[in-house]
Order: structure tokens, then sequence, then C-alpha cells
């Protein structure tokens, strides 16, 4: 299943499908890199270079250029990160839900 949200950052265009992350060329349309997360994939949010999704097991952050992974954020298993992140003042922000409770997450500095 697609995720609707996109994210765009110089020449690159990344979203979100059953298959990962991807970051395609947009002069090209040639998808420079992807990235296999499991499924429930969030949208992609960008920020100074790093590129953040939300999946099922926790909040991966990425090198926009290379899709080479940062770092990674666990979330229980049970949940599901189902909000893009948001990134301000260098924390990130992010949503994780079951069927009955949601925790708002701030991650950074």
């Amino acid at each position: 299943m697609l995720n609707k949200d996109i994210a765009v950052s110089k020449s690159l265009v990344y979203f979100c499908d059953d298959n990962g992350l991807h970051a395609i060329d947009t002069l090209t349309g040639i998808e420079k890199w992807r990235y296999n997360c499991l499924n429930g994939a969030s949208g992609p949010s960008i920020s100074s270079g790093i590129i953040y999704i939300g999946s099922s097991d926790g909040i991966h952050a990425l090198d926009a250029t290379t899709g080479d992974e940062k770092w990674f954020f666990p979330v229980n298993y049970g949940s599901c990160v189902f909000s893009a992140p948001v990134i301000a003042d260098g924390i990130v922000y992010f949503i994780r839900a079951d069927n009955t409770t949601a925790w708002l997450y701030a991650i950074g500095k």
C-alpha cells in the first residue's frame, strides 16, 4: 500500500510503500536507493540531510543522499508509529499507538 505522503530534498523525492522507503531522482525518475523497513511505514520527513520514517518497529533516521541508517529508535512490539515524524530544533517528535493507547515521544539533543 502506498503512503500518500512524500518528502522532497534537492533532486530526490521520497515515499513509502509495502517495499520500504524509496528515493527517486526527480530528473531521471530512477530509484537511487531503497530502504527496507517493516510494514506500516509512516510518511517520510526530512531535516538537515536526514530522512526520518516511522514503522511498526520504531523510528529510522537515514542519510538522505545514500539511504544509510544513521540511527534507530525502537518502539514496543504491538504498537506502530503511524504519523510522519516532525522535526523541530533538533528534536524528533512522533506518536506511536496500539489499539487502546497513544504515546507522544520527543527524542534528540
